[in-house]
């Protein structure tokens, strides 16, 4: 193995494809010696442990392809995969170079690019934060290509962030966005000319996620208990949908209000009404919000029906996350501790809702503040003389 300094300045990793192969490669490119001499010894060391360091023919697309067949037999979540597919598509300026070509000028490049006029199939620049989510999925699959002797390093990791007015500028995380009471009331109001006003009040008062609203059926539902267990999920790409593990695979209890039980026993009115329309081409499944026909829901056609009503009610926010975050918020800001609303909303941690939701925590302790603090203690002139 050696390094030779090329007329343009730039250090070259060279090696043999194997001990006494007369065959030398490249391993790349690099700014500086420094580099270049880590970069060796890190070759070394994989090629000592059988890791092919400069595959010729693999493309980024290629290693996208093997990551996406793994996990979709490692059982991800369809959602999630969709989402690798869509983000992956913005990386279309390198997607066909060989990995062997690949180095960190071209992921800096493609952060350029979509900052600057975005990419074919967008409308115009990206977000800071899209393209920091296109530059994970880059290095989600290199890493995984290094982990699975498909890749001799991860430029994605070599690449750093624009310098200048960029630097030291950190990506804030945008509040969540929820209903007002007001416009959750208008949404309620909207939805009860339709089908779905019993699921969306069960909605805002239990803050279950589409794909666990798809997936609750009548024998998770407890109204004497009061509570609903909360053990499936309905994932969905397009042409298919099945029941899964929930998104952090566990089975969860959440206590029913009031208006959640109503909820429940004006579906169960709603659903005989199917039933005796459809007779017996009615597909019994048990699920609590399945369609007309019975069957298992779709997370996808819960999510149009709520934009549609949202949509006609003249409201900005159109999602059923919207109204999870809804759940969420309305609690903090009654009072109702962290560790509490994580466990209602089923969060892996607490700490999972205080990233979420510390814009809502932040007004919640000014008004703590105000309420009690400022009540308990007496004012500074309270109590003085002009002596």
């Amino acid at each position: 193995m050696s390094i030779y300094k090329r007329k343009s300045g730039r250090y070259t990793v060279v090696l043999a494809k194997s001990e006494g192969s007369g065959k030398r490669r490249s391993l790349g490119t690099f700014a500086t010696k420094k580099e270049a001499e880590a970069a060796e010894r890190a070759a070394l060391v994989s090629r000592d442990s059988g890791i092919d360091l400069a595959p010729q023919a693999t493309t980024l697309e290629g290693i996208f392809a093997s990551f996406i067949a793994q996990a979709e037999g490692d059982g991800l979540s369809g959602t999630t995969l969709r989402n690798y597919r869509e983000t992956f598509r913005r990386c279309e300026t390198i997607a066909q170079i060989r990995i062997a070509k690949l180095k960190p000028a071209h992921v800096a490049r493609l952060r350029s690019t979509l900052l600057g006029t975005g990419w074919s199939g967008g409308r115009g620049p990206m977000s800071p934060r899209s393209v920091r989510n296109t530059i994970a999925i880059v290095s989600t699959l290199l890493a995984w290509g290094v982990e699975n002797e498909l890749v001799g390093r991860n430029v994605a990791v070599a690449s750093r962030e624009r310098r200048g007015r960029n630097k030291g500028r950190q990506i804030e995380k945008r509040p969540t966005r929820h209903y007002e009471r007001a416009d959750a009331e208008r949404l309620i109001r909207e939805a009860a000319k339709t089908r779905y006003a019993s699921m969306i009040v069960f909605c805002f008062e239990t803050g279950l996620r589409r794909g666990e609203l798809a997936g609750l059926r009548w024998t998770d539902v407890d109204l004497k208990a009061r509570v609903a267990t909360i053990r499936n999920s309905v994932a969905y790409v397009p042409g298919r949908k099945w029941c899964k593990d929930t998104k952090t695979h566990l089975v969860a209890r959440v206590a029913l209000s009031d208006h959640a039980i109503e909820a429940l026993r004006a579906q169960h009115v709603q659903q005989a009404k199917d039933k005796l329309a459809a007779g017996p081409f009615y597909d019994e499944q048990g699920f609590i919000f399945a369609p007309p026909e019975g069957g298992m829901p779709s997370p996808a056609a819960i999510s149009s029906a709520v934009s549609k009503i949202a949509k006609r009610a003249g409201l900005s926010i159109r999602t059923v996350h919207g109204m999870r975050h809804s759940t969420g918020s309305w609690l903090l800001n009654a009072g109702v501790d962290v560790r509490t609303v994580a466990a209602i909303l089923r969060h892996s941690t607490p700490t999972t809702t205080l990233n979420v939701y510390a814009h809502e925590l932040e007004g919640a302790q000014a008004q703590a503040v105000r309420n009690l603090l400022g009540a308990a203690l007496p004012t500074s002139t309270e109590g003085s003389s002009n002596k």
